[in-house]
């Protein structure tokens, strides 16, 4: 009941003082008495309907609260209350059971036969290379017209009738010159673009040679241009 009273106060005294303000405004902005009356009692219904709605919207708040707090209460499991039972200490019972022995497995392994064993020994000394053609690194009718250059080769001593490159330089075979050929050839645009490695495999095998690293761009770029003073007459 107290509580009420002193609330009721309150939202009262609080009415007055926003009408007093409502009134002191209207009489600061040059009104007549009867607009400070006016303003008075409006100021104060308005203070009366925003105290109102205050005190609703607090008290809706509090409720709210309320009940969740409620709520949450309710749905929280109760403990379980402890007996005797559960107080008492577990009983272990160890039962050994006797050790099973595995049984070995008997394994089969299969013998190679004599065939396979020959197709085995074939294939790991004979490592797969793959197979390289002409039309797999020269642009169309440039090999037809590589081959007048090779012609010229066997006739200047540099390949036999074999096709093996026997050009010799110091006691050892001149895979310099074929080098200088071969960069030379690349410089006259007779290779498809991106074919390092399969036009190094193609001559390796033609020429029965082994270019190695010197075929690598890095070491062949000292040669560029020297293809027009060794084989200055041949018909690139």
């Amino acid at each position: 009941m107290n509580d009420k009273i002193l609330t009721y106060t309150a939202g009262a005294f609080g009415a007055l003082v926003f009408g007093v303000v409502a009134a002191q405004y209207a009489h600061n902005s040059g009104a007549n008495a009867w607009m400070c009356v006016a303003f008075f009692v409006g100021g104060t219904g308005l203070g009366v309907i925003a105290y109102y709605v205050i005190v609703v919207a607090v008290k809706m708040l509090f409720d709210h609260l309320m009940k969740g707090r409620i709520k949450v209460e309710e749905e929280k499991p109760e403990e379980p209350k402890e007996t005797p039972q559960s107080k008492a200490e577990p009983i272990i019972i160890n039962i050994q059971q006797p050790a099973v022995e595995p049984t070995p497995k008997t394994v089969i392994t299969p013998q190679p036969s004599a065939e396979n064993n020959a197709v085995a020994e074939e294939e790991s000394s004979e490592p797969l290379r793959e197979e390289i053609i002409e039309d797999m690194i020269f642009k169309l009718r440039m090999f037809e017209k590589y081959l007048i250059i090779e012609a010229r080769l066997i006739k200047d001593g540099y390949l036999n009738e074999n096709l093996e490159w026997i050009a010799i330089n110091k006691g050892r075979k001149d895979l310099k010159k074929l080098i200088i050929l071969l960069v030379g050839l690349i410089k006259e645009e007779y290779f498809m673009p991106h074919r390092d490695n399969k036009i190094k495999l193609f001559f390796e095998r033609r020429y029965n040679v082994e270019l190695k690293q010197n075929f690598e761009p890095s070491r062949r770029k000292q040669y560029e241009g020297q293809h027009r003073i060794t084989f200055y007459n041949y018909p690139f």
